[in-house]
């Protein structure tokens, strides 16, 4: 019994014995220690009152469930343990005939603290990549509106405003909230406001002060204006300077540091994006002023021209014909070059053209950005310079790439990585085809370099992020079967063996009785073997259900075959033809569990649902598979209808078995219509 108790106390779980009025028969020092106690001052109590401080059970108590369906329950309750629980609690029965039961409480906070930060990631990257996808792709009259869409969102508010701080140091509005400029009443509504006439507003002094400003307080607005009931406004800092901010409103709760730290990082992630579509607005600007100059010079230069030849019209009208012929030509010409380098300029992709001597004619701007190095230092050096920047692991396949592709007439594509001028590994995406003049004739090649090391990045994180999630998956439907298999051992060794002693001890008794005691005592006691007889047998189904001795015993071949044998002599009316076709060593121990439980669930249907009178069973390895097939004759089912969420009659137990398949590392089918049967497959690699 020490020893015993020793074990018990030893236990990290929270362990409590208790009876069927709640009151603790014993507990571990596990439980005693969370609740600053010894284990000897709880016993006595009731659980609700040591624990929930309570003078009855909550609704949610699963002890109370237990004694009123004699089912094992689990669940996360919550109670003043400070911290998550998974709590179950499984029948005892004692030997006056009541029940109790096992109280056992898990610490699983580590395990929701990492969920909730995967959760709180995973939110965050969609928000970059959505906000990054819509500079990149939307116009730019609805790229504002758009990305403040999706802040809003992300910030669960009302209202909100995307600003941008434009060269003469004002805040511009280019998008409100959908729907606010009709609902706002304010006359002569301006989406520009000058900084001399900021005020001290909360945008105001986020983008004075650059920090975060927020309020949850009543606000004092304008006439007409909508109502403010919370704000938020976060600045956009690009290199110490602020250029832009987010403000949003109207959140149904108060703002809190989580919220100030979200639209933070939002901004922090926002902040590069604009500052290159403000560069890329100012740049255009500076290049149509600049045309409207030297438009402008043009006629006045052509003016004076006119006025000091007037006198000589007649001699040189010949003259002027070619001359504005010429010019006409030139605008032609410089208007064709301004379009090609606003394209290749300005393009956000490595772009060079490789011309029929494999030397390099032109390299964009952008090689810089993305290489370290400047587009003459490729100009100078044509392809050498691109080889020796290629990462040592994949110059051949980019060399071969180059070679095959060079007189190509179709688009070729290859991903690989290179070494940039700071030493940085980037991964690159090259696509190139070839360049032909106005009459056919060929130019080259033409090559587009897109730096996709975030992609890269991204791809791996998520792979991981799914190989570790599959993992946990694993992990817990292992734990989960231990946990079965802990229980039906303790069943087995012990109520099985005590059921077993009194049986024997009752007919011992009776032995002595019919030699000389009363004849009536004879008939009670034996009326008392049936009953012990059904409450070993009982034990033994039990036992049998959480998980089979045959299945660790004998393995899953001998597993299948009695099961089968139950099956037929519990449905009289079914036969089970069954093909075996592997030996116990070509099934892995973590799938023998699998592959039994998906067999009693598709049975069990077929038993209760299918009305059919044949099963085929196949357990074989096929194609380097190891495939387990169902099938019956029976009525069949509309699939669609029973997976539905919609569906009353849901199929939870199709959703077990595709769910075990997949989190083993299997494929899961069910295939079935009404009249023609139903086939249930799964499959695993190996």
């Amino acid at each position: 019994m020490d020893e015993w108790e020793r074990t018990f106390d030893a236990v990290p779980d929270l362990i409590m014995i208790l009876d069927n009025k709640h009151r603790i028969v014993r507990a571990n020092r596990a439980i005693a220690d969370r609740l600053g106690c010894t284990p000897r001052e709880l016993v006595g109590r009731t659980c609700y009152e040591a624990i929930h401080r309570t003078q009855e059970p909550p609704h949610f108590c699963p002890h109370a469930r237990l004694l009123a369906d004699g089912l094992e329950h689990s669940g996360e309750p919550g109670d003043r343990l400070k911290g998550h629980f998974l709590v179950s609690v499984t029948p005892l029965h004692n030997r006056d005939g009541t029940m109790g039961s096992v109280h056992v409480s898990r610490d699983i906070t580590a395990r929701k603290r990492f969920e909730e930060a995967l959760q709180k990631s995973e939110r965050e990257l969609r928000i970059r990549n959505r906000i990054t996808e819509i500079f990149l792709t939307t116009s730019d009259e609805e790229t504002y509106g758009e990305a403040l869409e999706v802040v809003l969102k992300a910030m669960r508010s009302e209202y909100g405003t995307f600003a941008y701080i434009d060269d003469n140091g004002d805040r511009v509005v280019p998008s409100l909230t959908a729907g606010i400029w009709d609902e706002c009443g304010v006359r002569n509504k301006e989406i520009v406001f000058p900084r001399e006439t900021w005020g001290d507003n909360l945008w105001a002094r986020s983008l004075i002060q650059k920090k975060a400003v927020s309020s949850n307080g009543p606000f004092k607005v304008p006439d007409g204006h909508i109502r403010v009931t919370r704000a938020l406004a976060v600045p956009i800092i690009h290199q110490g300077e602020a250029i832009g901010n987010f403000m949003v409103a109207n959140k149904a709760t108060d703002y809190d540091e989580a919220d100030v730290d979200l639209l933070k990082r939002i901004a922090a992630y926002t902040a590069p994006i604009l500052h290159a579509r403000l560069q890329r607005d100012r740049q255009h600007k500076e290049r149509m002023r600049a045309e409207q100059e030297l438009a402008k010079a043009r006629d006045e230069l052509e003016l004076r021209v006119k006025e000091h030849t007037a006198a000589l019209k007649k001699v040189v009208a010949n003259l002027q014909k070619q001359i504005k012929d010429q010019k006409q030509a030139q605008k032609k010409l410089y208007e064709a070059e301004q379009r090609y380098r606003t394209v290749a300029d300005f393009t956000h992709d490595w772009e060079y053209w490789l011309g029929p001597e494999r030397n390099m004619l032109y390299v964009s701007p952008s090689c810089e950005r993305i290489t370290g190095y400047q587009p003459s230092e490729f100009l100078m050096r044509d392809q050498m310079r691109l080889m020796e920047i290629v990462h040592p692991e994949d110059r051949e396949a980019v060399e071969t790439h180059l070679t095959e592709e060079f007189e190509s007439n179709v688009v070729h594509h290859i991903d690989f990585r290179i070494i940039t001028r700071s030493g940085e590994t980037r991964w690159i995406s090259h696509y190139c085809q070839p360049v032909s003049g106005p009459a056919g004739e060929w130019l080259g090649r033409r090559a587009s370099n897109r730096d996709i090391t975030d992609r890269k990045g991204a791809e791996k994180a998520l792979q991981q992020s799914g190989e570790q999630l599959r993992h946990l998956s694993t992990r817990l439907l292992e734990v989960q079967e231990n946990e079965r298999k802990r229980i039906a051992m303790e069943l087995h060794d012990s109520i099985g063996q005590s059921l077993t002693a009194i049986k024997f001890s009752l007919e011992e008794i009776l032995g002595n009785m019919r030699s000389g005691m009363n004849e009536s005592s004879v008939e009670v006691l034996e009326a008392l073997i049936p009953v012990v007889q059904q409450a070993s047998e009982e034990v033994r189904r039990i036992h049998t259900d959480l998980r089979p001795s045959l299945l660790d015993d004998l393995g899953i071949v001998t597993t299948i075959s009695w099961f089968c044998r139950e099956f037929e002599t519990l449905y009289s009316v079914l036969r089970i033809e069954k093909e075996v076709g592997i030996e116990e060593t070509d099934v892995p121990e973590t799938l023998k569990i699998v592959i039994f439980r998906i067999l009693q669930e598709a049975l069990n249907n077929v038993g209760k649902h299918a009305n059919a009178d044949v099963v085929r069973l196949f357990l074989v390895r096929t194609d380097g598979r190891l495939e387990l097939t169902i099938e019956d004759n029976g009525q069949g089912f509309d699939v669609k209808h029973v997976y539905s969420a919609k569906s009353a009659d849901r199929g939870f137990g199709l959703t077990n078995m595709k769910e075990r398949t997949e989190l083993s590392g299997g494929t899961f089918s069910i295939e079935s219509s009404p009249g023609r049967g139903t086939t249930v497959r799964a499959s695993w690699e190996g």
